[in-house]
């Protein structure tokens, strides 16, 4: 079954209410869903909608799946494996020292601009696929100890077995890292490589931080993606570059 976690949910938090008057309205909520790993394969960007009837003191719980057509822009991203490649310093160090036309902050903005193009490009120029690394580097591993088993004794299949299982090592390395920082679990609990537990955690986090739709003024639901981009953008216009009157002048 894997792991189990609450589905995120639009509309009213309390579930249930007792619907008595007189201060002895009481609201709590009894009802729930629930999604695990195999619910988010099939449905990713699915959402409960909690609304309120006349019927029953109970609200209805209605599962809707959404279909992020377009997912936005993806930022950049560190992964820690890059330092132990053995040309990530190179790469870096090269693209630094090249000279750039400004000075200051804005010549080290430049600077860092440029070097995210140099990663990605050494990303995948270097790096790859881990996941499809990885398991071809296991297919092979594996494919030279049958090998081996058949002729225990033959030196070429003892070495071929030696260099699959330290590239199986280093795929697994790099693998087993890129899933921990996506996933931002940091202390191995299960024991073992911890792939399947850290693809469960990337998947719910996925889930919870994208955000396909919103409530608009009119209590209706949004979920056209320009729609949602220009709802946010226009929320933090509103705030940033405005006056603040948190602070008071000092009369003298």
């Amino acid at each position: 079954m894997g792991l189990v976690d609450e589905l995120r949910s639009l509309g009213s938090h309390y579930t249930r209410t007792n619907n008595q008057a007189d201060g002895a309205r009481i609201y709590s909520k009894l009802d729930r869903i629930f999604k695990n790993e195999a619910w988010m394969d099939l449905f990713p960007d699915s959402i409960a909608f909690i609304k309120w009837d006349l019927i029953s003191d109970h609200y209805f719980c209605i599962i809707k799946a959404i279909s992020a057509v377009n997912s936005g822009f993806k930022p950049f991203r560190f992964f820690n494996m890059w330092s132990e490649h053995e040309g990530f310093k190179d790469a870096v160090m090269q693209s630094w020292n090249k000279s750039i036309n400004a000075h200051g902050l804005e010549g080290i903005m430049r600077k860092l601009r440029r070097l995210t193009h140099v990663l990605q490009q050494f990303n995948r120029r270097e790096i790859g696929d881990v996941e499809h690394k990885f398991n071809l580097a296991k297919e092979a591993y594996n494919s030279a100890q049958c090998q081996l088993q058949h002729d225990p004794h033959s030196a070429e299949f003892q070495s071929e077995e030696r260099a699959t299982f330290e590239n199986f090592v280093q795929q697994a390395r790099y693998y087993n890292s890129y899933l921990r920082q996506r996933s931002k679990i940091n202390w191995l609990r299960f024991g073992g490589d911890n792939t399947a537990y850290f693809h469960a955690c990337l998947k719910q986090r996925k889930a919870s931080n994208r955000i396909t739709s919103f409530i608009n003024d009119a209590g209706q639901i949004n979920e056209k993606f320009e729609d949602v981009v220009a709802h946010f953008l226009n929320h933090f216009r509103s705030i940033m570059g405005s006056q603040s009157k948190a602070t008071v002048p000092i009369q003298r």
